[in-house]
């Protein structure tokens, strides 16, 4: 991987943990121009490389992909500092350019030389290359990341590559010049936008066979889905519209007038804003899901293609915990919730992690508390690939010394010279929160204020020794007792037997 350097002018601002931006591709000088989408401004530029198409960005939101047509290179940018740290030889012409769900790969379509690249983002090197159609435009991953679909723009089809082994295993014949490929958020359909024959091939994944056509405007290019799925928006460049489609019903139900040129579309994940470029008029329009009208235009673009949006995930933040106590044998299931914990890695009590966790929403999780060697607090935090939660009051959970419990047995005793009687008390020793015997804990054996004897317990938990105690303690108090005075994880116990038997 070689480092790459900044240009000196328009450097942008270090990307800040949850704020979303746009990263728009430059096409002709092939770099990425960065828009805050809270206020629809160019707010710096990144340097790219020369004559870029394509870009897709990690889901960690941390690595963005440019694809670099004219040198056969793919750009890796830092989103964090909003530079490039590397970049990675492909084939010739790369052109569009996918992550993984995972993150682990990146598949980037080759489009003179009809293959796809797969680079492994752990070490930006190529590991596959796939051959396919030819003139291989576009790619998308299902939502699990098993298939991926490539448009081959000559084939006038598209490729199906199970990404486990790296092998075409469909190809299904589409219309005609086929570019963009966008697929449900359920993975059941993929919608091909083919630029040739103005339309949309539906395809059934589970059956990778074209179900239905959609008729669009002319030269649709760019293809997306809003975050519910309900929606299609089809960017056609030659007629200067954006086709808006209902998914339940496969029809067009809108048409909005963009004459600049609209080449890609995008969908904010935060809100569902549409954002198209517009590559003749380099400007990026901004499109009200609602109205299905342009409320904005953004300027200063130069010949701009490819769109991704960056988020840097924040670290989570754990707000309160459900019991906030349990015993050091731990087992308790505690109930964290918080925020971010949506991809979550770890979950850990102190130092130790949880015996298991289920992420159950962005703002729940479900852990198992793991034993503790000692009582006491200590901070559940929750980790992600943006870090670890800060420490609170809210995080904390409280180990309690395990109970137990003693169960005094029956007792023999045997009479010796004078008011002195030998006795043979014996009690089981138990930890009741976990059902099993305590060994090797001392347990003392007392008549009043006599004390008659002290034993360890055995494997089995049972305490038992000889004695001496005075008879005028027997027949006052008729009855011994069993104490246990516990360890920093044990609480103490006690228990009764009787001495006379009437």
């Amino acid at each position: 991987m070689t480092v790459l350097g900044m240009t000196t002018a328009a450097a942008p601002a270090h990307a800040a943990a949850g704020v979303t931006e746009l990263l728009v591709v430059n096409s002709v000088p092939g770099n990425i121009a960065v828009v805050d989408t809270a206020t629809n401004a160019i707010t710096g530029t990144i340097y790219g490389g020369n004559s870029s198409v394509g870009l897709a960005v990690s889901p960690s939101g941390k690595t963005a992909y440019l694809t670099g047509y004219a040198n056969d290179e793919v750009v890796v940018i830092d989103t964090a500092t909003n530079m490039p740290i590397g970049r990675v030889h492909s084939a010739r012409a790369p052109w569009g350019v996918a992550v993984n769900p995972s993150g682990a790969t990146v598949y980037v379509t080759n489009l003179f030389s009809n293959t796809v690249s797969v680079i492994n983002t752990a070490t930006y090197t190529i590991t596959a290359t796939i051959g396919v159609g030819s003139s291989p435009e576009s790619v998308a991953f299902s939502p699990s990341g098993a298939t991926a679909y490539v448009t081959n723009l000559n084939s006038n089809t598209v490729s199906v590559i199970n990404t486990a082994t790296n092998t075409v295993t469909a190809t299904i014949g589409v219309g005609t010049h086929p570019v963009g490929v966008t697929i449900s958020p359920t993975g059941s359909t993929a919608y091909v936008a083919n630029s040739g024959s103005a339309s949309i091939s539906v395809i059934d994944t589970a059956t990778n066979t074209v179900t239905g056509t959609i008729g669009v405007g002319a030269g649709p290019s760019g293809i997306t889905l809003s975050p519910s799925g309900s929606t299609v928006y089809v960017a056609n460049k030659s007629s200067g519209a954006i086709s808006v489609i209902d998914t339940a019903t496969s029809t067009a139900t809108a048409t909005i007038l963009d004459s600049g040129g609209p080449t890609e579309v995008v969908v904010n994940p935060d809100n569902g804003t549409v954002y198209v470029s517009n590559q003749y008029a380099n400007t990026v329009s901004v499109i009200d899901p609602a109205t299905n009208t342009i409320t904005s235009t953004i300027t200063g673009f130069d010949n701009p293609y490819g769109m991704a949006f960056a988020k840097l995930a924040s670290p989570p933040t754990v707000t309160s915990t459900s019991p906030n106590n349990g015993p050091v044998a731990g087992g308790t299931s505690v109930t964290l919730t918080g925020t971010g914990f949506t991809g979550a890695t770890a979950v850990s009590f102190g130092s130790t992690a949880a015996s298991s966790f289920t992420v159950v929403s962005d703002t729940q999780i479900t852990a198992t508390a793991p034993a503790s060697t000692t009582t006491g607090a200590v901070d559940i935090t929750v980790t992600n690939t943006a870090g670890t939660s800060a420490t609170g009051t809210g995080d904390r959970y409280t180990y309690t010394p395990d109970s137990t419990a003693l169960d005094a047995g029956p007792l023999l005793f045997s009479l010796s010279g004078g008011l002195t009687i030998t006795l043979h008390p014996q009690a089981t020793l138990t930890d009741t929160t976990t059902g099993q015997p305590l060994a090797g804990q001392p347990v003392t054996f007392t008549v009043g204020d006599d004390v008659v004897c002290t034993a360890t317990t055995d494997a089995h938990g049972i305490a038992a020794c000889y004695g001496p105690c005075p008879l005028t303690s027997i027949l006052l108090h008729g009855s011994y007792t069993a104490a246990f005075a516990g360890t920093p994880t044990l609480a103490p116990a006690t228990a009764h037997g009787s001495l006379i038997k009437l």
